[in-house]
């Protein structure tokens, strides 16, 4: 699912009034029994567009025993016909001033709610917090794919680039762990804020696509200028983002000037299924987080788009120009900007050698 929505819920408010907050007691069959934030905002999924109901769970209550009762959670989840819930942190510490959004007692309660969730019949996507980043409270586990579609893979992304590459550098337990079904949330795009250059705005919409991160937009849809507009309507990116396969790139090479490959196999053809043969293609991402200008040699071996010790010859697409390079056999040298990144999908392989 391709989410639009903006960042955060006072933000909601403000600019759409299309959000209804609601935080009762007692709760009843016909109210959400917990501080919740409940939006209507435009989707897509299975290539259509449609107006999804998004439930925001500050889920600080969920470790409470009173907090959601499974039947008044059904009830209310079915006639509010919600399609999105994100349960948003537990903080279960005794310490109120540490708030560790993770941890075995925060699945637990994930657990809990995930089963009140299925317990509806309805189908929703359940997105949980969880960061599962570098820092003193580990993952538990990485994989929570039985209990979840999404799950963030770092802490709360800022406006900045710093943030970025925080984001990106704690990602990869959930990101490695991704499969069609499961996937890891990189958090809301910080794309149109003002926070990036446009060059950098580029390079996180090719990661995140890429990856499969759910695309949220955290700008103010009704002040979207052309340049945003441009990067996240990327129709190319967005195709990648949405592919059949489902397979997150991956990070494959951190290069010693700096520079890393993203790159992963994509399962539908750029045109669309061919007579359901097989496809063989990919999407290769060269990321430059420096300050300054590489040049980055990608490798298809590395890329893992040929065999080890074969000669591969691709077609090679640049996912922003939209330019086509045939038959490049081996590698491609390209030149990134700083804090840029180059976009491909390799088309057509032939010339298969040893």
């Amino acid at each position: 699912m391709t989410l639009l929505s903006t960042r955060g819920a006072d933000r909601w408010i403000r600019q759409h009034r299309v959000c209804l907050r609601t935080a009762m007691s007692p709760p009843s069959n016909d109210r959400l029994p917990f501080s919740s934030l409940l939006c209507i905002g435009p989707c897509r999924a299975d290539g259509q567009t449609h107006s999804c109901v998004v439930l925001l769970v500050r889920a600080s209550t969920l470790s409470h025993a009173h907090a959601c009762p499974p039947m008044c959670c059904q009830v209310s989840l079915r006639r509010l016909q919600v399609d999105f819930v994100k349960s948003d942190s537990c903080f279960t510490s005794v310490d109120p001033t540490v708030q560790p959004a993770d941890g075995p007692r925060c699945f637990a309660d994930y657990q809990k709610f995930a089963a009140a969730l299925n317990a509806t019949k309805r189908p929703m996507v359940h997105s949980i917090k969880g960061p599962c980043g570098n820092g003193p409270t580990p993952c538990s586990p990485p994989d929570a794919s039985s209990i979840a579609h999404l799950r963030r893979a770092a802490g709360d992304v800022r406006d900045n680039w710093p943030s970025i590459i925080r984001v990106l550098g704690d990602a990869s337990l959930v990101v490695n762990a991704s499969r069609p079904g499961f996937f890891a949330d990189l958090d809301i795009l910080e794309i149109g804020n003002g926070g990036l250059t446009p060059t950098e705005e580029r390079a996180v919409f090719s990661l995140w696509c890429a990856v499969k991160s759910p695309i949220l937009l955290g700008n103010n849809l009704a002040k979207m200028n052309a340049t945003t507009l441009a990067t996240v309507g990327n129709t190319e990116l967005l195709a990648v983002n949405q592919d059949a396969l489902g397979i997150s790139a991956r990070l494959v090479s951190n290069e010693s000037d700096g520079a890393q490959i993203w790159a992963g196999p994509l399962g539908q053809a750029r045109g669309g299924p061919v007579d359901g043969a097989p496809v063989d293609e990919h999407v290769v991402i060269a990321f430059n987080p420096t300050s300054s200008t590489l040049l980055v040699s990608v490798d298809w071996t590395t890329a893992k788009a040929c065999s080890s010790g074969a000669h591969c010859t691709w077609d090679v697409r640049d996912l922003w120009t939209g330019n086509l390079t045939k038959a490049v056999t081996d590698r491609l040298v390209v030149t990134v900007e700083s804090h840029g990144a180059a976009a491909f999908r390799l088309e057509n392989k032939s010339g298969v050698s040893q």
